[in-house]
């Protein structure tokens, strides 16, 4: 969740100006913070309850389960930008509703 308020925060006030620049940077390496918090003890729990040997077939899985998770969550924000009215990256005052994605 904390990651989400800070996307949410620097979407709304990030400007085309330098310190707009630096707020995505902050903003990109707080969410991946908080992704690697949350799916690194999950991998590790996942490989020290694996049999002896069944390793690389537990790591296919965790692989598999990341691979649609990121096409579903893909899709859906492709999905929810259209509904707000967010168009292609032509130019800046096309995103300007992006705030109401994130």
């Amino acid at each position: 969740p904390v990651g989400a308020l800070v996307a949410v925060a620097v979407a709304r006030s990030a400007g085309n100006d330098l310190l707009g620049f630096v707020m995505v940077a902050v903003e990109r390496t707080t969410c991946e913070f908080c992704k690697a918090m949350t799916f690194m003890p999950c991998t590790v729990l996942m490989q020290l309850h694996t049999p002896q040997g069944c390793e690389s077939t537990a790591f296919s899985l965790m692989q598999w389960s990341g691979t649609i998770g990121q096409v579903c969550s893909r899709n859906v924000e492709y999905s929810l930008m259209s509904w707000f009215g967010v168009l292609g990256a032509t130019t800046a005052l096309e995103f300007a509703a992006f705030w109401k994605v994130a």
